[in-house]
């Protein structure tokens, strides 16, 4: 092994890399309600604002050129499982107009799950593009026994969406999109006998996003899929979903999260480029920096005001050396730090 190659797995070893594309199997914790949620695409309403989410970070086929950043959040009470998904977008379009029609060639986001801990008994992919118009089935393995769910079973589902049914042409510019939906646990039963989620039971599950037919097509995952070409169908790479109790989650009540966020960077290693991601719970004035692992300021990227929201900052390493660097988030007296790699 060369001394390159030694010092770049160095760093690989001491780095925390949130991004990794890591073949371990994720685990998210479904939050129990104490109280029904409104179903009407509101990201940041109670409860959602006191759950964590999670993101779809791994994708199929060659990395697209349009990478849209994924959150999905997921909770549930006595009667029916939530979800919720926010998609940064961008080539957002969709065409499907009929219930089963096909969704997945529009901006789509899916939920493969099997509502058991074994994920060879069978799934349900419920598939929704940003126009709130839904394919939905199950089936025993991939392409085997396969039933569409009924349109009457369908019509129990609660559904809201941000964007107009019919998204055509194509908004070519960067859009944020929200969907969210109340699946009552009485329609799963009628196609599987399904392990009611009570505390420390598990499902398999995986959430995917997807847009066959628009400009820049993409395949992402949450759970990641060791397939070359695109195929969600894959249960066997399902990840966990493990239902909590409700200690800490109360719909009627909004908690205020912490005054600044910072997600770090992907690709994480990257060269040269890499994507910083940040979000802020008011409007400040913020200081986003890369330092190097002495503490030295490398560049400022941004030293202003910013309104409360999520933003995402590109760094472009060129010019600097292979190494450790640390990207800082000032305001007044909190600072945040993650470290990131550059390897060439």
């Amino acid at each position: 092994m060369d001394k390159k190659t030694v010092f770049i797995f160095s760093l690989l070893m001491v780095v925390s890399m949130p991004y990794s594309d890591s073949p371990a199997e994720p685990v998210y914790t479904v939050s129990k309600l104490q109280h029904p949620v409104e179903i009407n695409a509101v990201w940041d309403k109670a409860p959602w604002n006191t759950i964590e989410a999670l993101t779809l970070r791994h994708y199929m086929g060659d990395k697209p050129d349009h990478f849209p950043v994924v959150y999905a959040k997921v909770a549930y009470d006595d009667q029916a499982i939530y979800v919720i998904f926010k998609v940064e977008d961008q080539y957002v379009i969709a065409t499907a107009e009929d219930y089963l029609g096909q969704v997945w060639r529009d901006s789509c986001v899916e939920f493969f799950f099997t509502p058991d801990e074994d994920s060879n008994k069978g799934y349900f992919n419920f598939e929704m593009n940003c126009g709130g118009t839904v394919y939905f089935q199950f089936q025993t393995s991939p392409g085997v026994n396969t039933v569409q769910i009924a349109e009457s079973d369908f019509q129990k589902i609660t559904i809201a969406h941000t964007m107009p049914k019919i998204v055509r042409p194509e908004i070519k510019e960067p859009t944020i999109w929200i969907v969210e939906y109340r699946m009552p646990f009485s329609i799963l039963n009628t196609y599987f006998d399904i392990t009611k989620p009570v505390p420390g039971v598990t499902w398999r599950a995986n959430f995917n996003k997807c847009a066959d037919q628009c400009s820049f097509p993409h395949w992402l995952t949450w759970a990641k899929i060791d397939h070359p070409k695109p195929a969600f169908h894959k249960p066997q790479y399902f990840g966990v979903l493990e239902f909590g109790d409700g200690s800490k989650v109360d719909s009627r009540k909004s908690v205020t999260p912490a005054s600044l966020e910072l997600k770090g960077n992907y690709p994480n290693p990257f060269n040269p480029k890499t994507t910083i991601h940040y979000r802020l719970a008011g409007s400040s004035c913020v200081t986003l920096g890369v330092y190097n692992i002495h503490g030295g300021l490398v560049r400022t990227l941004y030293n202003g005001y910013c309104i409360r929201g999520d933003y995402k900052m590109n760094f472009d390493g060129a010019g600097l050396s292979t190494g450790i660097y640390l990207v800082r988030l000032t305001n007044g007296g909190e600072i945040l730090t993650k470290r990131m790699v550059l390897v060439k």
